[in-house]
């Protein structure tokens, strides 16, 4: 037996020495007064070896031993024993692509192959990343049980990633579409299952403008079927009356449909009618963005360039001096040219270096929240582990946009516009750059910096991939008709965030196959690794638990009667 805490095996002394002081105290004196002179005589004839044995009582001992079980218990006491089982890995794809597939059709599938497992065999349930990656091993029986709970993401397979399996694993079975192009090697089984996303899937919805306003519609759909399939599909956009278009697909065809459509709406969707699922719709917003071109001097942090070269309203330039706006991170920017200046070398001019800060949560800090740079900005939750605030020599033109005490840590200025930020923001010193907050700052600080630059209109709609866990996205009314899941993913619609942005989520491009051989034909002829030695762990602390408690109750119980 070993444990997982041996260290908690030293209250044993505690449980020694309270056993050594009972044992050792005097006990209670008789004093011979007047007519307890008798008593005395009789007490005194009784012996020592007596007077101890009255501390030896069953409740002493029942108490002792609930205290020495409850420290075993506290130590994790752990029995090892080898026994011969397999360890396996079952990999699903939970993915849109099975949509059409009935439901339970995962557990079907999967169930006569860990029946075949023995139930000391251990598996390793690997799941995409968005619902959690890899289990522990668990028994076979658990494995199930989680395989029939597991939902459907809207999401191709091929866009969803697994964990790498564990080298510990004697042999890896893959389920997935058969659409996911996958190859068995050592080790490796591939179960295809059949990809029937739905009759008709949309497979790409865009909008254009067109000028004069109106913009054109651009829906390709996408037949799964073995027979031809009519239909319709709604177009609609804010406030416009709805347009809707027929098609006429051979089987297993892909058509293209083109209409023209009011332009000037904040979103826009299309839906095939007669079909249920949110794989039949797809949805588009219009953003506005400008042209800024921007340069970085001093050193290049990652994530302040990945934001750049990420946000399709800016353009990174080599030279500053060409530049709309300047990024100097831990150097100064051009005298003439609005910039945002994070970590400066010297303090703003009107200003002088405070005192050395460390472990700041900015959600204590005074913060000017009605701010154009600061708005939607939300610093609750940022820390920043070491800064050197500035203090006001004289009455500055800047404004304190975030300040602690008499420490400044955000300024903003005009003439030319800059906006200056006292802290490092690489993810060693700050969670900023890691937190949504950064990226609305961001943008605030560029509409802050360039207002002069020319709006550029286009039309946008992201994956549910793409968009990731949004708890705070809210689905539209506009978009009820849209079946949305509680799973870890949005599925299609329209949703509101906490700034009131609305943001246009879509799966397109879903595609259908059969498997070459019948899955669970397939299953019933995959053989099974060998059984080898493996070395199981019994947790024992709740035995010992348990027998504490028993101890205790039972010594008390006895001590008071």
């Amino acid at each position: 037996m070993q444990f997982l805490f041996p260290w908690a095996l030293l209250s044993l002394l505690a449980v020694a020495a309270a056993a050594f002081w009972a044992l050792a105290r005097p006990m209670q004196k008789v004093m011979p007064v007047g007519s307890l002179r008798l008593w005395e005589r009789a007490v005194a004839s009784v012996g020592p070896s007596a007077r101890k044995s009255r501390r030896f009582t069953a409740a002493w001992w029942l108490l002792l031993a609930g205290a020495a079980a409850a420290v075993v218990a506290l130590a994790q006491p752990i029995y090892y024993a080898e026994a011969p089982a397999r360890r396996v890995a079952v990999a699903i794809y939970p993915s849109a692509e099975l949509a059409g597939l009935p439901e339970g059709t995962l557990a079907e599938i999967t169930g006569p192959l860990l029946r075949r497992l023995e139930p000391t065999d251990r598996v390793k349930l690997i799941l995409p990343v968005a619902v959690g990656g890899s289990s522990d091993f668990i028994s076979p029986a658990e494995a199930a049980r989680r395989i029939s709970g597991i939902r459907l993401l809207p999401a191709a397979a091929e866009d969803l990633t697994l964990p790498a399996g564990d080298q510990n694993i004697q042999h890896l079975y893959r389920f997935a579409p058969a659409t996911l192009k996958t190859e068995d090697g050592p080790g490796v089984t591939t179960i295809a299952l059949p990809a029937r996303p739905g009759e008709v899937t949309i497979d790409a919805f865009a909008v254009s403008d067109v000028g004069e306003g109106a913009v054109q519609v651009f829906v390709a759909l996408r037949n799964h079927t073995a027979g031809p399939k009519q239909g319709e599909v709604v177009i609609t956009g804010q406030g416009r009356p709805a347009v809707t278009l027929k098609y006429d697909l051979p089987r297993l065809a892909r058509r293209s449909l083109i209409s023209q459509f009011p332009g000037g709406c904040d979103y826009y969707s299309a839906v095939i009618t007669a079909q249920q699922g949110p794989y039949s719709s797809a949805f588009a917003v219009r953003r506005m963005s400008v042209a800024i071109d921007v340069a970085i001097v001093g050193w290049s942090d990652p994530l302040v360039r990945r934001f750049v070269k990420k946000n399709p309203a800016l353009r990174l330039i080599d030279k500053p001096s060409e530049s709309d706006a300047v990024i100097a991170v831990g150097a100064d920017a051009p005298a003439d040219i609005p910039a945002l200046i994070i970590d400066p070398p010297a303090a703003p001019e009107g200003w002088r270096k405070g005192k050395l800060l460390e472990n700041i949560a900015l959600g204590d800090t005074d913060t000017m929240v009605d701010h154009p740079v600061l708005a939607y900005v939300d610093l609750s939750a940022v820390a920043v582990r070491r800064a050197a605030g500035w203090r006001a020599v004289e009455t500055p033109p800047q404004q304190r946009l975030v300040s602690i005490g008499a420490d400044t840590l955000v300024l903003a200025g005009a003439n030319p516009s800059r906006v200056w930020v006292a802290f490092d923001t690489a993810t060693e010193n700050t969670n900023f750059a890691m937190t949504e907050s950064f990226v609305v700052f961001m943008v605030n600080v560029f509409k802050y910096l360039a207002p002069q630059a020319r709006p550029n209109v286009f039309i946008e709609s992201v994956s549910p991939l793409s968009a990731g866990l949004r708890r705070d996205w809210k689905a539209m009314d506009e978009s009820a008709h849209v079946s949305v899941g509680n799973g870890p993913l949005l599925n299609p619609g329209l949703y509101r965030d906490g700034a009131g942005e609305i943001h246009a989520v879509s799966l397109t491009g879903l595609k259908s196959a059969e498997p070459q051989i019948n899955p669970q034909r397939r299953v019933a002829g995959i053989s099974l690794p060998e059984p080898q030695p493996l070395t199981q762990g019994r947790r024992l602390w709740g035995l010992f638990a348990v027998a504490a408690g028993v101890l205790w109750l039972s010594g008390w119980a006895i001590r008071m009667r």
